[in-house]
C-alpha cells in the first residue's frame, strides 16, 4: 500500500487509531471512576503503579516503533515477503524483552516503591496493583508488536476493534472483581489490575484471529519461520535504541513529576491523577495522529518521492490542530462537569482542580503540533535526533518541576505548567529541524543507511 499523503488517506488511518485510542482511555477512566470511589489513596496508588507498569510497556513500545518504521517504509517499498520478515524479528525483540523485564517485575517492585515513595498506605497499594498487571505483560507487549505491524502496513482498523473488545471485557471484569459483583469474590484495587490483565489477553487473541482471517500469513509470508538474521536484528536495535530511551525520559520524567507530587500530599496526588487521566484522554487525536505522520513519512520515503514528506507531514499538524481542540474546548467551557466525573462527592478537591486543569489545556494546544512533527521525523530515522530532544525536553521539565516542588512549594497548577514548558521546547527543535537541517539531503543520497537494506 503506496500513500501520498492525503487528507483522506490520514483520516483513513487515523480514525481506527483514535476510535482504539478512545477506547483504551474509557479503561483508564473507568479504573480511575471505580478507584475514586473506593479511596482517594487508592487513587493515587493506581495511578503510580500504572505508571511503573507503562514504563515498561513504553520502553518496550520503543522496539514497536522502530518495527513500524521499517515495516511501513517496506510497504511503500513494495515489499511484502520484507514485511512479514520485519514482523517476526519484531516479536522476537519483544518476547526477549519481557522475559527480562518480568522476572525483575516479578521480584522488585516492591523495594523499588518503597524507595520512591513515602506513604506506606500508597506503597502498598501500588505495590498490589503493580503485581497484578504484570501477568498481562507479555500480552500487552506482543499485542504492540501487532499494532506496530497493522500501522506499519496502513491497517488500522483491527487497532480500534482490538481496543474496543478489550475495553468492554475490562469494564465487565472491573465492576465485577474490585466490587464483588457476578459472583467474584471482592478484590478492591488487585481486582483492577486482574481485570485489565486479563482483558489484554483478550485483545492480543482477537490481532491473531483477524491476521489468521484476513490470510496475512499467506500475503506477507509470515509462515512458515523466516530465517532469522543477526543484520535484521541488529538493524531494528539501532533504530529502536534511542527511541526506547526516548520513551523512557519522557514517561520516567512524568513518573517522576507523579512522585514529587505525592510529596505534596494524598489530595494533590489524586488532583495530578484525575488530571492524568484528563491529559490522557484528551491527548488521543494528537497521539493517534502522531503514529499515522510515522507511517505516513516512513511510507512515502520507501516509495521514494521525498518532495510530499513535507506536505503531508503538514497536513496531519493541521488535522491534529483542529481535532485536539474540540476537545481542548470543551474543558474550557464545561471544566467543572468534567472533573465532577471523578470527583463527584468531593467538592474541595473539584475546585481545587479546575487551575490545573486550564493549564493543561495550554499544554495540549501546544503538543498538537509538536508531537506530530517530532513523531514525523523519527518516521525518516532520525531517532538518535528524536532522543536528543527528548532528553533535553525532560531535564527542562524536572528542573521546573524540582524548583516549584522542593524550593518554591508553589501551588499545584503552578506544577502542572512544566507540560507547557515540555511541549513548547520540543516544537521549538522540530521547527529547527525542518526548516534549518538538509534532512531532504540525507534522504536522497542515502545518509539514512541504517534502514536501506534491512532483510
Amino acid at each position: 500500500m503506496q500513500l501520498k499523503g492525503t487528507y483522506k488517506e490520514i483520516l483513513q488511518i487515523a480514525f481506527p487509531i483514535i476510535l482504539g485510542s478512545f477506547a483504551q482511555s474509557i479503561n483508564q477512566f473507568i479504573d480511575m471512576v471505580f478507584m475514586g470511589r473506593v479511596g482517594i489513596v487508592e487513587m493515587g496508588a493506581t495511578n503510580i503503579g500504572g505508571l511503573l507498569y507503562f514504563l515498561i510497556v513504553i520502553i518496550g513500545m520503543g522496539f514497536t516503533k522502530g518495527g513500524q518504521i521499517l515495516i511501513a517504509k517496506k510497504t511503500g517499498e513494495d515489499d511484502p515477503k520484507g514485511v512479514g520478515n520485519l514482523f517476526w524479528h519484531l516479536l522476537l525483540i519483544l518476547l526477549i524483552y519481557f522475559s527480562i523485564t518480568f522476572t525483575a517485575s516479578l521480584f522488585g517492585s516492591k523495594s523499588l516503591l518503597s524507595i520512591i515513595l513515602q506513604s506506606p498506605q500508597t506503597i502498598e497499594n501500588s505495590n498490589i496493583y503493580y503485581q497484578s498487571r504484570i501477568y498481562g505483560l507479555l500480552f500487552c507487549l506482543l499485542s504492540a508488536g501487532f499494532n506496530g505491524f497493522f500501522s506499519g502496513i496502513g491497517k488500522t482498523f483491527i487497532i480500534s476493534a482490538s481496543t474496543i473488545i478489550m475495553v468492554l471485557v475490562n469494564i465487565f471484569l472491573d465492576y465485577a472483581m474490585i466490587f464483588g459483583n457476578f459472583g467474584f469474590e471482592k478484590m478492591g484495587i488487585q481486582g483492577a489490575g486482574l481485570a485489565t490483565s486479563i482483558a489484554e489477553m483478550v485483545g492480543f487473541l482477537v490481532f491473531v484471529s483477524y491476521l489468521i482471517y484476513k490470510k496475512y500469513i499467506k500475503t506477507y509470508s509470515i509462515l512458515p519461520l523466516p530465517t532469522f538474521k543477526l543484520n535484521t536484528l541488529k538493524t531494528m536495535f539501532e533504530l529502536s535504541i534511542p527511541l526506547c530511551f526516548q520513551y523512557a525520559f519522557g514517561l520516567g520524567s512524568w513518573l517522576i513529576f507523579f512522585l514529587l507530587i505525592e510529596k505534596m500530599g494524598e489530595s494533590a496526588l489524586a488532583i495530578s491523577s484525575v488530571l492524568k487521566s484528563i491529559y490522557i484522554f484528551v491527548g488521543i487525536p494528537a497521539w493517534s495522529l502522531a503514529s499515522t505522520a510515522n507511517t505516513l513519512v516512513a511510507n512515502i520515503w520507501g516509495q521514494g518521492k521525498i518532495e510530499l514528506i513535507s506536505k503531508a507531514l503538514w497536513r496531519v499538524v493541521k488535522v491534529s490542530f483542529l481535532l485536539s481542540f474540540v476537545f481542548i474546548l470543551g474543558l474550557i467551557l464545561f471544566p467543572t462537569q468534567v472533573l465532577a466525573f471523578y470527583l463527584p462527592n468531593n467538592t474541595d478537591l473539584l475546585k481545587d482542580s479546575i487551575s490545573s486543569l486550564y493549564v493543561i489545556t495550554i499544554a495540549l494546544t501546544i503538543m498538537s503540533f509538536s508531537t506530530i512533527l517530532l513523531h514525523g521525523i523519527m518516521g525518516l530515522g532520525k531517532t538518535k535526533f528524536s532522543f536528543i530532544v527528548e532528553v533535553c525536553c525532560a531535564v527542562f521539565y524536572l528542573f521546573f518541576v524540582v524548583i516549584t516542588v522542593n524550593v518554591l512549594s508553589c501551588p499545584l497548577y503552578i506544577v502542572w505548567m512544566a507540560e507547557i514548558i515540555y511541549w513548547l521546547i520540543m516544537l521549538i527543535f522540530c521547527i529547527y529541524f525542518l526548516k534549518f537541517t538538509n534532512w531532504k539531503n540525507d534522504l536522497i543520497y542515502g545518509d539514512e543507511k541504517l534502514v536501506s537494506d534491512v532483510v
